[in-house]
């Protein structure tokens, strides 16, 4: 009897999780993008030092030939003679240096274009990076109303709900102590949640419980499930998330 194995069919993803799978590969393709420019640039270094090695022995051949030139015009003078003609060597070593320097310069250029692009190329990466993590801010923001609601009704867990508001609402932005920076593109995706979760954490919470709930476990399986998220759009949330 042949056995077929099932083949599972993935779950449906949320508009937010579809924005964030579409915005992972728009990370990873300008990831790739700025690897083979950095590549392009390597390259050009190579070519660049190669050139200037060429450069160099061409600048020593001619100043040789144009040494042999002179002792030729000396040899000729002393003796008597004509002035002898620039000798072939030397015009042939001239040619040579020509055109080392002309590979020289155009890879110089190249170089410096190549360069330019990189650092336009890494920029477009940071962006869509940047872009991914606002993408994991969308899918945790669907969350965010059912946690306001929850902390007012389930007090045995509110330190831990509080964690995870506090979590979410930091996210829209860089914490250093008490100083709270927001970043536009990180808070946009909040932009709805935020002033709910402000609201919930108007209502009699004290510094020392927003303190208690940035130390809570609860932060430590957020911030893995947020790593997760950056590249897999189907990870898990923490079971209060799911």
């Amino acid at each position: 009897m042949t056995v077929h194995a099932i083949k599972q069919t993935p779950p449906a993803r949320s508009p937010e999780r579809q924005a964030l799978a579409a915005a992972i590969e728009a990370h990873a393709e300008a990831e790739r993008a700025a690897e083979a420019g950095l590549a392009a640039v390597a390259r050009a270094l190579e070519l660049v030092t190669a050139a200037e090695t060429r450069l160099a022995k061409a600048n020593t051949d001619v100043g040789r030939a144009k040494e042999r030139h002179t002792a030729d015009v000396a040899a000729a003078v002393a003796a008597g003679h004509a002035m002898p003609a620039s000798a072939a060597a030397t015009r042939a070593a001239r040619t040579v240096q020509t055109d080392a320097q002309d590979d020289r310069d155009a890879a110089t250029a190249a170089l410096e274009q190549l360069q330019t692009q990189l650092a336009e190329l890494t920029e477009e990466s940071r962006r869509k990076e940047l872009a991914v993590a606002a993408a994991v801010n969308g899918v945790l923001a669907v969350r965010g109303f059912q946690f306001a609601r929850d902390l007012v009704a389930r007090r045995s867990e509110s330190l831990a709900l509080l964690a995870h508001l506090c979590f979410i609402r930091d996210r829209g932005g860089e914490r250093r102590g008490d100083i709270f920076s927001p970043i536009r593109e990180l808070s946009a995706p909040l932009a709805n949640v935020t002033p709910e979760i402000d609201r919930v954490l108007g209502l009699g919470v004290t510094y020392q419980d927003m303190e208690a709930a940035r130390a809570h476990p609860a932060v430590e399986a957020l911030q893995e499930a947020c790593a997760a998220l950056r590249t897999d759009p189907d990870a898990a949330l923490p079971p209060l998330l799911s």
